[in-house]
């Protein structure tokens, strides 16, 4: 189960266990970094963070009240569209010039400064500074654009009615507000930026299904003017709404107002004439018969100008159904379907139930869907449909009062025809006659339906209810606000903290656990040594210094500490699981990873188990192994390689050295070489490690690094077995797999790796090694 889950981390899945191990070996660097964001968030946070944000709201309820109107004038508006009007930048412009909203406050509340404010059209947009200094006044105004930067434009005594004037703005201010304050900054922007910041403070949503509910919010940093505003909307929204509602009554009215004072002045003309024609010809009269054609006359004449009337009236909304869009348009085809019902049509009973039926649809759809869903768009499709054959049964009206026009002029033509057959006077006396009555019930007909149109203006109310106007929110509290900060500073550190953590393990090639090495790289690490700590270290570059045995050959004095059985361990691998191995080749990939101090300590551990071991520096180009054993570097390696001589026991002594451990001997680098890979490759060099294989038990050869050269290749050829060391948390692991997988056969040799430089576990090691002290 375990090497499931392993092969599944080298599989590109997530091991949590090495960031849980990375965390736990970086917790000082994540708190350090953490404790300087927290500060300087909290620092910034307080200091130069946005003010609170507070959010209040109104509940609205629709309700279609035109049941108590005597006179159905057009069909009931959508809510949707009613909430475009509340959003409409025309209506939000009325809002923002009764609130003067032209001028905002920065960093206090409008209403701790000023009473009110007069904006004069023109004002000077710019920012502004007012400072207050003892009982001076002094305005600095800054515009970029016009690159004015603090200018003092105005310097006065504090003024006794606490008014001050510049630029076409006035503020009416409070005199408490100076107690507390020095100066104070404010901006004067465009009506269309303050409409539009109007704008993106509001929020409305629907509270219930049937739409009928809305709750309208805004946000704002100063929650006593923003609930101003809020109520200020919703107020004026009620009576916009109830202005539209009354929009058409009102244009129906006015038009009949004209037509009655018309009529009124044709009916008063009327009945002067008749009037003064009866007193100059009191003889004339008319006959029963001919005062039934006057009086067929008046009623024909009566009835044409009502089909009129009615035919101009459906005129009109087909015009306002031409011109407009979207709801409205849906709004004007419910009042000419209202207008076709009052004609008793046969046809249209049915179309206004289509009607209902397909706008009850559409609430219900734009309620689920988007809409450019494809049921949002069938459904207007067909509404369109239904559009065509409303319009095609008003044309039919239209005609049908035609023909009716035609039949009454007829009626009236015949009528005429008998009366002009009359002598002069009766017949003068007829058209009078019937111009008065033709005039009085018009002008009857007229008064009926404006005392109609009137009354319907009057009782018209508006179907939008305030249930509950906005409030003042609560304020927030110093201590919430710090706690809101501190919360968001403990997330930031900590985000920055294990991020940069993780972002530097990602980016870091190196490894510290055996674990992660073996993940990287496919060999065995046979072991792990920690880092050897010693306060009389040898300086790397001062080989002029006496002759002294490096302090980190710890294994030389059998101490059973943890670093000296870790080489004492690697050599028994090294013995039993390799039987075979008489010889080992150690490099790295680059200087100063611990290579030649493993290779000397090691060869200690084979020396002590009475195994003749020969330790050689095979770095010819930069050898210093000789230095920890305090020997000669020349004659070496090198030199005997570069000669002439045979390679016999007597000439190889000559470069063999007898360390301070008994049967430990050591071939130094030698002097330095100009060539030394052909020197290595050579058959010299393969038949020299041939006969040192042969004379001694064991042979380690610490090797150059196989990123500086490929000595080491060229040495892996001679000898029975490598081990690579990699130094934790400084050797570049991908670095180390290029290298490798460039040698097939320099892989192949390597048996496992030596992990240098781990951390130690120093209760583990106390449990081990205490009872030697005992």
């Amino acid at each position: 189960m375990a090497d499931n889950k392993n092969t599944m981390m080298s599989d590109g899945g997530i091991d949590f266990g090495k960031y849980y191990r990375l965390v736990k070996r970086k917790i000082w660097t994540i708190i350090a970094i953490f404790g300087v964001v927290f500060v300087l968030w909290m620092a910034i946070a307080i200091r130069l963070g946005p003010s609170p944000v507070y959010k209040t709201n109104a509940l609205l309820q629709f309700e279609d009240r035109r049941a108590l109107s005597a006179v159905e004038t057009r069909g009931r508006v959508e809510n949707e569209s009613k909430i475009g009007l509340l959003l409409s930048r025309n209506f939000l412009g009325k809002v923002v010039d009764k609130l003067s909203m032209g001028l905002k406050i920065q960093n206090v509340s409008r209403y701790s400064f000023i009473d009110s404010v007069v904006l004069s059209e023109g004002y000077l947009l710019g920012d502004y500074v007012l400072k207050h200094t003892e009982d001076h006044l002094q305005l600095y105004f800054t515009n970029k654009e016009k690159t004015i930067e603090d200018k003092k434009v105005l310097d006065i005594s504090y003024p006794e009615d606490s008014v001050i004037e510049y630029g076409g703005f006035k503020l009416f201010m409070k005199e408490t507000f100076w107690e507390n304050h020095k100066k104070v900054g404010f901006r004067l922007r465009p009506k269309a930026k303050a409409v539009e910041s109007l704008k993106n403070s509001l929020g409305y949503k629907w509270g219930n299904r049937g739409r009928t509910l809305v709750v309208i919010s805004i946000e704002g940093t100063d929650r006593f003017f923003s609930t101003e505003v809020l109520n200020t909307v919703i107020n004026e929204f009620v009576l916009q709404n109830l202005d539209v509602k009354k929009f058409h009554t009102r244009e129906v009215l006015t038009i009949l107002t004209e037509q009655l004072q018309t009529a009124q002045k044709e009916l008063d003309k009327a009945e002067v004439e008749l009037k003064r024609f009866r007193e100059k010809n009191p003889w004339v009269g008319l006959t029963g018969d001919i005062n039934g054609v006057v009086t067929g006359i008046s009623t024909d004449e009566a009835d044409k100008t009502n089909i009129k009337n009615r035919k101009m009236e459906l005129d009109m909304l087909l015009q306002r159904l031409n011109s407009s869009s979207g709801d409205t348009r849906q709004s004007v085809l419910n009042e000419i379907l209202s207008f076709l019902a009052a004609q008793a049509l046969p046809t249209v009973p049915a179309l206004t139930s289509e009607f209902t039926n397909l706008t009850a649809e559409r609430t219900r759809l734009l309620a689920s869907y988007a809409p450019s869903h494809q049921f949002v768009v069938d459904n207007a499709r067909k509404i369109k449909e239904l559009e065509k054959k409303v319009l095609m049964t008003a044309g039919t009206q239209l005609n049908q009062y035609d023909a009716q026009l035609t039949r009454i002029q007829k009626q009236i033509n015949t009528n005429a025809y008998k009366i002009r057959h009359l002598p002069a006077k009766e017949m003068q006396l007829a058209e009078l006659q019937r111009k008065r009555s033709v005039a009085d019930q018009i002008y009857s007909t007229l008064l009926v339906r404006h005392n109609q149109a009137k009354i319907a203006d009057a009782v018209e109310v508006g179907d939008i209810i305030i249930l509950d106007p906005a409030v003042v929110p609560q304020g927030s509290s110093k201590m919430k606000v710090y706690l809101k900060y501190g919360f968001i500073g403990i997330i930031l550190g900590l985000a920055f903290g294990i991020g940069f953590i993780i972002i530097s393990s990602l980016l870091d090639k190196t490894v510290r656990t055996s674990e992660e090495l073996e993940k990287m790289i496919p060999l065995r690490v046979l072991a792990k040594i920690p880092k050897i700590e010693s306060t009389d270290e040898l300086e790397a570059g001062n080989f002029d210094a006496p002759a002294r045995i490096d302090p980190k050959l710890v294994t030389a004095d059998y101490s059973p500490s943890p670093v000296g059985e870790a080489y004492r361990s690697l050599r028994t691998q090294l013995l039993v699981n390799n039987k075979n191995v008489k010889s080992i080749f150690i490099t790295s990939l680059n200087p100063s990873e611990g290579k030649s101090l493993n290779a000397g300590n090691l060869a200690i551990t084979f020396a002590q188990q009475k195994l003749p071991t020969l330790l050689i520096d095979g770095d010819l180009r930069r050898g210093v192994i000789h230095h920890s054993f305090a020997c000669q570097k020349k004659p070496g390696l090198s030199d005997f390689l570069y000669s002439n001589a045979d390679i016999t026991d007597e000439n190889i002594r000559k470069i063999i050295q007898q360390t301070h451990i008994p049967n430990l001997y050591l071939i130094s680098s030698g002097r330095p070489v100009p060539n030394p890979s052909e020197i290595l490759g050579g058959q010299r060099g393969r038949d020299v490690f041939t006969f040192l294989k042969k004379r001694f038990g064991f042979v380690i050869v610490d090797s150059p690094p196989i990123s500086v050269t490929s000595d080491s290749v060229v040495i892996s050829q001679y000898v029975d077995a490598g081990l690579f060391v990699v130094r934790a948390g400084k050797s570049n692991v991908e670095q180390i797999k290029t290298k490798i997988s460039e040698y097939k056969d320099f892989s192949a040799s390597l048996t496992g790796i030596v992990l240098n430089y781990t951390k130690l576990d120093y209760k583990k090691s106390h449990y081990n090694y205490s009872y030697y002290n005992y």
